[in-house]
């Protein structure tokens, strides 16, 4: 402040000729300085601009005075002071002009309008959350009281007060950026953030004023890839020009990897900025199988690889008869929590198990194919897939007996492991045939596992005694190799029917074989006989049984030569009668078979002997369902 006086000492035989020098001094500045009293506002410092919302912008206003308030050199000056008359925010969202309604915000000025103050400088804060043009106008006026001087003395006298008033205005800019994913508030792009499958996906990016023509713009991405259009061109600029871009701004983007987790920022260089945590999820279908009497879900033996739109992709070769088990994995960990719900496919929606796991579980599955089956899980209101697998359900329909070209004579459920003729080869070979209900897809493979048994001999098994070779299980003499424990497999190559030919080392009237097939090895290994019906296989658990064949019975053949004359038709003269003769002679030629009981069957050659005439003269031939074992031919 400026003060205009004139100065006097106490001790006047010193001072009264300094006070003189001092007064014609002080009047000659003042009759120097003809300026007017005036008074100026400033910013010091002016407003940030621009400035993120939300950011507490801080700044001040200082006063200032210059001019001569005295008129002459009998007035001096003193006791200058402020006075704040005004203090507003106006409000633009453009820079054309004010909004006629001043959005929220906090203001404070100290100290405050309509108090005096000497010290000529006010303190400014202000905050708001609404981006726009914010503008700030103060007017003061600066007081200061006049007082006389009498022979160069400053007096008490007061003459007057001079006032000045001034007023001042700056604009600060807020700028505020947003990315805009899926619609998800401010809130859940931090916590959880945004849960992303293995799409590509769009993110929209804002700022505001959408005038805003100062400072720059970036974009930056950490764990995820950015595209600037959805065709998969990267994004080759990562700064905007103001000038020549509007809002809003589109990118797209898509997990490098999964499970990861990621962010992406957008930024004005003044410091607003808003960023987007992003979780890639991964979900996989995971396929699982309980084959009968089992406890705990197993990988399925029948399962794969193969090359499909150029990736690999798993492939799955089901059977009716076990329980399968569809089951989504979702990683990241966090992520499990936020999952709603999960469907498999057309299989249906999944449940969460008391293991916080998502599954389907079919206990009676069907025949089917399911190709590009995947499993979708809704991970805070957002769709994340797995990749796609092919499932294939088959039944095993049957395993049964065929007949080799060149091999063992089957005739309904009997096989004559044994020489054509008295002259020929042995013929020992015979097919295990086993038959699924459908062509297999092509890629895909499914095995079933063989196990050979020997059942109770058919014969005596309605009798039940047991004192006998052939009245109990697992008595056979002979021998069927390459049969048991063997592999067969189905493809689409192969088609519906798999088979193994199987070879008799030795063959022994009388022997018995059954053979039965699971799609898991270590069940078919344990396939046996039922010891309450010796004839069948056992119950895997109860009331299931494997699918199994008939019983194939061991028979032999009986060659018999039988010569004999044939009357002429008619008898020439001079011929006794011999028809008698003929006839009781001729019947003694005939070989009459008889069979132990119980349950007689007499066979020769494949054909019933019941036509041959019975004699006095016949021939008995081992049973094979009684005797002991004879030499092989």
């Amino acid at each position: 402040m400026t003060r205009h006086y004139c100065l006097s000492f106490p001790r006047r035989d010193l001072l009264i000729i300094f006070s003189i020098f001092f007064c014609i001094f002080i009047s000659s500045l003042v009759l120097a300085n003809t300026e007017p009293f005036s008074a100026s506002l400033t910013f010091q410092p002016s407003p940030k601009s621009p400035a993120p919302v939300k950011e507490n912008i801080t700044f001040s206003v200082v006063g200032g005075t210059s001019g001569n308030p005295c008129t002459n050199e009998e007035e001096y000056s003193t006791n200058l002071r402020w006075i704040l008359n005004s203090a507003t925010v106006s409000y633009s969202n453009s820079q054309a002009g004010s909004s006629s309604s001043v959005p929220p915000h906090t203001f404070s000025v100290s100290p405050s309008v309509g108090s005096e103050t000497t010290g000529g400088s006010w303190s400014c804060s202000f905050q708001s959350e609404t981006a726009g043009y914010w503008s700030f106008s103060f007017s003061a006026t600066a007081k200061i009281d006049i007082y006389k001087v009498v022979n160069g003395q400053p007096t008490n006298e007061y003459i007057r007060t001079e006032t000045a008033s001034s007023s001042c205005s700056a604009t600060t800019i807020l700028v505020r950026v947003n990315i805009v994913v899926f619609n998800l508030s401010e809130t859940d792009e931090d916590n959880p953030g945004a849960f992303i499958g293995k799409n590509r996906y769009s993110a929209t990016l804002h700022y505001e004023p959408i005038t805003l023509n100062q400072g720059s713009l970036t974009l930056s991405a950490n764990g995820v890839k950015l595209f600037k259009d959805y065709t998969g061109n990267t994004v080759s600029e990562t700064s905007w020009n103001l000038a020549s871009k509007t809002p809003p701004v589109y990118v797209y983007f898509e997990g490098t990897q999964a499970p990861s987790t990621g962010q992406i920022t957008w930024k004005h260089s003044c410091g607003a900025e808003d960023s987007v945590k992003i979780t890639v999820v991964e979900v996989k279908l995971k396929v699982d199988e309980k084959s009968w009497g089992q406890s705990s879900w197993n990988n399925p033996e029948d399962a794969g690889t193969y090359q499909k739109e150029g990736q690999e992709r798993p492939w799955y070769f089901l059977w009716t008869t076990d329980e399968h088990r569809y089951r989504a994995e979702i990683k990241p960990t966090n992520a499990v929590n936020y999952v709603t719900s999960v469907t498999i496919g057309s299989f249906g929606n999944a449940t969460k198990n008391t293991s916080g796991d998502w599954e389907l579980i079919a206990s009676n599955p069907t025949t089917g194919t399911y190709i590009d089956t995947i499993a979708s899980a809704t991970v805070n209101g957002r769709s994340c897939e797995s990749d796609s697998v092919d499932i294939a359900v088959h039944a095993l329909q049957s395993v049964g007996w065929n007949a080799v070209t060149g091999g063992a004579t089957i005739s309904g459920n009997k096989i004559y492991p044994e020489k054509p003729s008295p002259t020929a080869n042995a013929q020992k070979n015979v097919n295990v045939v086993a038959r699924i209900d459908r062509l297999p897809s092509a890629g895909m493979k499914g095995t079933v596992h063989l196990k050979r048994l020997d059942p109770m001999n058919q014969c005596t098994a309605s009798v039940g005694t047991t004192n006998a070779v052939g009245t109990a299980p697992n008595d056979n003499n002979g021998t069927l190799n390459n049969v048991d424990g063997k592999t067969l497999e189905f493809t689409q190559g192969s088609g519906i029917n798999a088979w193994v030919m199987g070879t008799f080392a030795t063959a022994h009237p009388g022997d018995n074989y059954l053979v039965a097939a699971h799609q898991r090895q270590s069940i078919a290994t344990s396939i046996t006989i039922d010891n309450a019906n010796p004839t069948q296989v056992a119950d895997i658990v109860t009331g299931k049984k494997p699918v199994s064949s008939s019983i194939l019975e061991v028979w032999r053949s009986l060659w018999a030569e039988l010569d004999q004359m044939v009357l002429p038709a008619g008898t020439p003269a001079g011929f006794p009668s011999i028809s008698g003769l003929v006839s009781s002679e001729l019947e003694k030629a005939h070989i009459t078979i008889n069979s132990y009981l119980p349950n007689p069957r007499k066979e020769v050659n494949g054909q019933d002997p019941s036509h041959i005439i019975n004699t006095s003269h016949f021939a008995q031939y081992a049973n094979p369902c009684r005797d002991a074992p004879q030499p092989d031919i």
